[in-house]
């Protein structure tokens, strides 16, 4: 019971962050949706109440004018029917468009508060993919089936209401056979979103041994190596690893899925033979047959829809909260710790290592222990060893890369854990061996980072 309260929680939670999204790119937008699809979802219903009215006037004998007018309402309704799901498509393409790079923009932002340890970590690179993914892939789907069972929903309170006048039982019925298929869509929905997250490290590799074989960069040492034909094997073995886990989410649920369909398939026939019995009775005319053998087939419809519909949107929705977790815990900053030496002290020196010890995340080896020395201010120093000495190491604590070492370091006289990034981008400029090469100016390039005008430079 605890952990269907907490799905339905998070669901509800997930839709809060949905629809508040939505309202933070248009609420013109959210309102039309909502009156669209309410219309989209009531067409079918209006229709089936209009041709039971034609049949019936013709069975009457009445007057041609009152048949010819439900015929154009229901030609009407096709066209607003028609007209609506364009423009709501529409809508719905540049509202998840700007949602989208939003979205991408928050996960730009964030990036200022990662440290160079959660770069290394595959679990947080597993968490940003996910979060990149959702940008990509996910807001145009949530919104579609957002709004898709809210149609659904419109239409089968409509048919509902029409069916209830034939039998009460009858809806109940089709009802009862949805259950099952939604069960069972629901548990394999689940699963492929399971299978696609542990899948996220393979294909972090495909894209890696792909990248490796596709740029320029790399294009002479894979030559030389004649490595090409080892990395096409390592993108071969993870790709052949998602295709049988695939295959077998297939297997195991495809006739699941195909028996509870073919269940629910058959509660609707039984309905349906159901209305022409009553027919054949006597019990009903003509013109109610064809109504309520529309609503059957309609509802029907709908139900199988609202059940995939609701199946796909809690892992839509969940991928959503993954993205706001994700953004939280980036922008989420520890607290700095408290320097144990007056800043007096190192006044003098632009940079101070006090007792720094540091060792890469993930490895047991120490690559500086209790290292100290201080560089003054207007000085020039030189940082001299052999390979795996820490020279570079200790480049990247003074940007701030890594926090995790322990000792002090001091910037100008100021704790370095005290400095922000845009504090540093002032204060160090490194050029890496493997440096960036952006499409920029030279102005451009020389102020990246920097809060400066066109006359300083």
């Amino acid at each position: 019971m605890r952990g269907f309260y907490q799905k339905f929680r998070d669901f509800w939670t997930g839709l809060g962050l949905a629809v508040r999204w939505i309202l933070l790119s248009s609420r013109l937008y959210f309102f039309l949706a909502i009156l669209f699809t309410v219309l989209s979802g009531l067409y079918g219903v209006v229709q089936a109440v209009f041709l039971k009215s034609i049949i019936d006037s013709l069975q009457n004998g009445d007057a041609y004018g009152r048949i010819f007018l439900s015929a154009v309402l229901i030609i009407l309704g096709l066209l607003v029917n028609k007209v609506v799901s364009r423009l709501l498509f529409a809508l719905n393409r540049i509202v998840t468009d700007q949602m989208g790079f939003r979205l991408e923009m928050e996960i730009l932002k964030a990036m200022d508060g990662v440290s160079a340890a959660q770069m290394d970590d595959p679990q947080f690179l597993n968490q940003l993919e996910q979060a990149k993914t959702l940008v990509k892939n996910q807001p145009n789907s949530i919104f579609m089936n957002m709004f898709g069972i809210l149609t659904e929903l419109a239409g089968i309170a409509g048919y509902l209401t029409i069916l209830l006048r034939f039998q009460f039982a009858a809806p109940l019925i089709l009802l009862a056979a949805s259950v099952l298929l939604f069960i069972v869509n629901n548990r394999y929905e689940e699963t492929v979103m399971s299978y696609l997250f542990s899948m996220s490290p393979e294909r972090r590799k495909m894209g890696y041994y792909s990248g490796l074989l596709t740029a320029r960069d790399s294009y002479e040492e894979i030559r030389a190596y004649r490595s090409a034909d080892f990395l096409r094997m390592r993108y071969e073995d993870s790709m052949r690893s998602q295709m049988q886990k695939a295959w077998s989410i297939f297997r195991k649920n495809g006739v699941l899925y195909t028996a509870a369909a073919l269940l629910s398939y058959i509660g609707c026939a039984a309905v349906y033979l159901w209305v022409l019995y009553e027919a054949h009775r006597g019990r009903i005319g003509i013109g109610d047959v064809t109504m309520f053998l529309a609503a059957c087939v309609g509802i029907q419809g709908l139900f199988v829809e609202f059940i995939d519909g609701c199946c796909v949107l809690p892992a839509s929705l969940s991928a959503l909260r993954h993205y706001q977790n994700f953004i939280e815990e980036t922008r989420t900053k520890k607290s700095p710790a408290a320097s144990f030496l007056p800043e007096e002290k190192w006044k003098e020196y632009a940079v101070v290592f006090d007792s720094v010890s540091f060792a890469y995340p993930g490895s047991d080896v120490t690559v500086l222990d209790h290292t100290s020395f201080a560089i003054p201010k207007g000085g020039t120093a030189a940082l001299v060893g052999v390979n795996g000495a820490g020279k570079t190491t200790v480049v990247k604590l003074i940007l701030g890369l890594y926090d995790n070492y322990t000792g002090d370091i001091y910037l100008s006289g100021k704790n370095a854990r005290l400095w922000t990034a845009q504090e540093r981008a002032g204060f160090v400029s490194v050029m890496f061996q493997n440096n960036l090469k952006p499409s920029l100016t030279l102005r451009e390039a020389v102020t990246m980072g920097l809060e400066t005008d066109g006359e300083t430079v």
